[in-house]
């Protein structure tokens, strides 16, 4: 198993000494193959641990809960798990950047208070639970392209001013953004798709219960536009830019 792996050797004597795990698909017949519960423990025991790199070779599937919870020394996570239950990686004082390419589902508290998260690159993932960028307030990007749902309460408590969310063809169901939250800018492939974006004016109106009522506030970006909301009387404004590209 792994723990046997690496305890073999020297100087590692046990999960807390590990401080750095890199497991590559180039490596012959290491750990290619399917992690069992043992593994995925052995992780969930390197605490110390400050950056998680393990490639979409290996089959790790459902992690469960608590799977890097307070995890503070860890900076940079890659790693192919396909679902993750809550507190996946809750309070990473120090957690900078994640890419999670086979990631499908999250439930509650996935990024929960991880004051230095910047990037977060998850291009499988569907849903995500209830608070699941709670007091995160240094986003800078989330690639989501498939997600279609996010848990209540998602931003609560994060600044996302200067975030750029991309997102897919379709814009994801929001039950709620949470209390102390500031919108960032929204960027779909195509603005066609985005029922509230008017291409004949190129305004960006998501208000009442249609399915982008929550995204009030964002500025909308996709190929050839960027629309920017204005608050007061004079309700929305647009800036539309003679230029391809984002």
């Amino acid at each position: 198993g792994l723990q046997t792996r690496i305890e073999n050797l020297s100087g590692i004597n046990s999960a807390l000494d590990v401080l750095e795990l890199h497991i590559g698909s180039d490596i012959s017949g290491s750990f290619n193959g399917t992690w069992n519960t043992g593994d995925i423990g052995y992780v969930n025991d390197m605490s110390n641990i400050q950056v998680l790199d393990v490639a979409n070779t290996i089959s790790v599937g459902n992690v469960g809960n608590n799977f890097c919870d307070h995890f503070n020394s860890m900076t940079d996570v890659i790693f192919p798990a396909t679902d993750f239950g809550y507190n996946a990686f809750l309070s990473g004082d120090n957690l900078s950047s994640v890419n999670l390419p086979l990631a499908e589902s999250f439930t509650d508290w996935a990024f929960s208070q991880c004051p230095n998260l910047t990037s977060v690159d998850i291009p499988s993932v569907t849903t995500f639970g209830t608070n699941s960028f709670y007091d995160c307030d240094s986003l800078t990007s989330l690639n989501l392209p498939a997600v279609t749902n996010f848990g209540s309460t998602t931003f609560r408590n994060s600044d996302m001013s200067g975030c750029d969310l991309e997102l897919g063809a379709t814009i994801p169901t929001v039950t709620s953004w949470g209390s102390s939250f500031a919108p960032g800018t929204l960027i779909v492939p195509d603005a066609s798709t985005v029922s509230a974006y008017d291409a004949n004016h190129q305004t960006w109106t998501p208000t009442g219960s249609d399915t982008d009522g929550l995204w009030e506030g964002w500025t909308l970006q996709a190929p050839g536009i960027v629309v920017n909301p204005q608050t007061g009387d004079s309700g929305w404004i647009r800036s539309f830019h003679n230029w391809i590209g984002f």
